[in-house]
């Protein structure tokens, strides 16, 4: 199999669980006090969509090639979840009402 397919799906393997697990149980309270008049249906398309497009940005910026150290690996890990993360969150302070 093919080093970065390898890497693929061991990533999905690993992010798809953890998640579920964040927000179905430890955030799920949380989650539903901030948004919960926003909230939905799953719309499963795009969800599917997300994790697919994230897990290949996880082994396109993190996996770092035959050269990288773990501490390489980890700061670029870091970078990459902050990139993400403070995307969806600056976006949302942009754009959603805010109740306080």
């Amino acid at each position: 199999m093919n080093r970065y397919a390898a890497l693929y799906l061991v990533t999905l393997l690993v992010i798809l669980p953890l998640d579920f697990l964040f927000l179905g149980v430890v955030a799920r309270d949380f989650l539903a006090s901030q948004v919960g008049n926003m909230l939905g249906e799953i719309k499963l398309a795009p969800a599917i969509l997300f994790y697919l497009i994230y897990v290949a940005g996880v082994v396109t910026f993190v996996s770092g090639g035959q050269g990288a150290t773990w501490q390489s690996t980890l700061l670029y890990g870091a970078l990459f979840g902050f990139f993400c993360y403070a995307t969806f969150d600056l976006t949302s302070l942009a754009l959603l009402k805010h109740w306080s």
